[in-house]
């Protein structure tokens, strides 16, 4: 495991939400965040914020979203972050989403790396997943 950047947490918090968190007021410690961009994420892993070998679960790896990413960058990620003051201080990837119009390569690629998503949404315009 890469060693994460714990003394900059105010900047990652500001990539991944927009804002400071004033982490003594979430719950748990986690926080979690919608909408993040391939941009967001290669800004997270340049300033070591996130290990791109770490999986939720089942999920693909880090770095396995990032690549799919990279190919579609229509996509947003979701997950969660930890509070620099947990001994488990990292981010989380938990799935996918895109909303709009896609091709039947991008939906196809999309089953391939989403199969065993524990929710799998492919309705209309939206193609969404997410990882327990």
């Amino acid at each position: 495991m890469r060693r994460l950047n714990r003394r900059s947490f105010k900047t990652r918090d500001r990539i991944l939400f927009g804002e400071e968190v004033d982490w003594k007021k979430s719950i748990g410690g986690i926080r979690g965040f919608k909408g993040l961009t391939i941009e967001q994420l290669e800004e997270l892993e340049k300033a070591r914020f996130l290990d791109t070998s770490d999986r939720q679960n089942d999920a693909p790896s880090i770095k396995e979203f990032v690549m799919f990413m990279r190919k579609y960058p229509r996509f947003t990620a979701h997950g969660y972050a930890t509070s620099p003051h947990r001994k488990d201080y990292r981010v989380s990837l938990e799935g996918l989403e895109l909303r709009g119009e896609y091709d039947a390569g991008t939906k196809a690629d999309f089953l391939e790396l989403c199969r065993k998503a524990n929710d799998l949404i492919i309705e209309g315009n939206r193609l969404y997943c997410w990882y327990d």
